[in-house]
């Protein structure tokens, strides 16, 4: 977990890049092993669902942080402007 106490906002900027670059590699990862013949068989809308279900899982621990981290700093920015 970062702390924005005493970072600039680039370093804030690059810790959110880097959460939001994980979760994307995550995605990559699920669709690398999905399978052909369960997507395009009968039950292909079933197996797509699932699949972005436990991609949202997967992903779901980075959206939160990068979601605090933005929170923070959208918090630390209206107390600097008041």
């Amino acid at each position: 977990m970062i702390e924005l106490k005493n970072l600039n906002l680039r370093v804030i900027t690059a810790a959110i890049q880097k959460l939001e670059n994980k979760a994307a590699e995550k995605c990559a990862m699920r669709l690398l092993i999905m399978s052909m013949p369960d997507l395009f068989g009968k039950d292909g809308k079933e197996y797509i669902k699932k699949t972005v279900d436990l991609m949202l899982r997967d992903i779901t621990p980075e959206l939160e942080e990068a979601i605090r981290i933005g929170n923070e700093l959208g918090e630390a920015l209206r107390v600097k402007k008041a």
